[in-house]
């Protein structure tokens, strides 16, 4: 007998689907987008435990930050745009597709990977963790929010779980997420040099590729 999955896989499901042609469900795709919650759910809480001791005051100034530091906020303000803009279009697969790749290829492969050192092993007051935890609190804030609208339960189970307090425009406190609004975009975040943009774009080239060599050849020492 197949497990129940939720509501909010099912509700994935309808956004992963093109509702314009045919459409199709059963146990394997179904399974399919489990999977693909989990990774999203683990990637979640991934930010939330590396976020335990944040405060806003913690916060490095964008031009404070490292490079990759400001490129993985440049890539984040994209997302938000894109994402809107498919909500905005009803194109809601489009979201789904967005997502899938942001959260498996672009943070997961790419920026968590390179800054788990970072993490780990500078001082919990130190710059190099401070400037990392800041741009992990603006991809947290962000991600649950434009996925409230398809996952609204998962979506409030991190926000309930929030190590710091979200503030309004008013000073007062967001208790639930669909209280914290759409995402305001940075256009600073937008302006990162193109020369950059490159150089950071074929590194994840780079990345994308011998992930995918490890994982279906088995270099690992690649």
């Amino acid at each position: 007998e197949a497990p129940g999955y939720g509501a909010d896989v099912l509700r994935l499901w309808v956004s992963s689907v093109d509702y314009t042609g045919d459409v199709m469900i059963g146990p394997q795709v179904l399974r399919q987008m489990s999977d693909i919650y989990r990774k999203l759910r683990g990637t979640l809480r991934y930010l939330l435990g590396n976020l335990h001791d944040w405060r806003v005051g913690n916060s490095i100034s964008y031009d404070d930050l490292p490079m990759i530091d400001q490129y993985a906020l440049f890539q984040l303000e994209n997302i938000v745009k894109n994402i809107r803009e498919s909500y905005e279009s009803y194109q809601f697969f489009k979201i789904f597709q967005i997502i899938q790749r942001f959260i498996i290829v672009d943070l997961s492969n790419f920026y968590f990977d390179v800054a788990k050192d970072r993490l780990y092993t500078g001082g919990t007051t130190s710059f190099t963790r401070r400037s990392c935890q800041t741009v992990l609190s603006a991809h947290l804030l962000s991600i649950v929010r434009v996925i409230a609208p398809i996952l609204p339960h998962l979506a409030e189970d991190v926000w309930q779980n929030l190590p710091f307090a979200y503030t309004l425009e008013d000073g007062s406190a967001a208790e639930f997420v669909f209280e914290s609004k759409w995402p305001v975009l940075d256009e600073k975040w937008r302006t990162f040099p193109v020369g950059e943009i490159y150089f950071w774009g074929k590194i994840l080239e780079v990345i994308v590729v011998v992930t995918y060599l490890n994982e279906t050849e088995g270099f690992s020492s690649f």
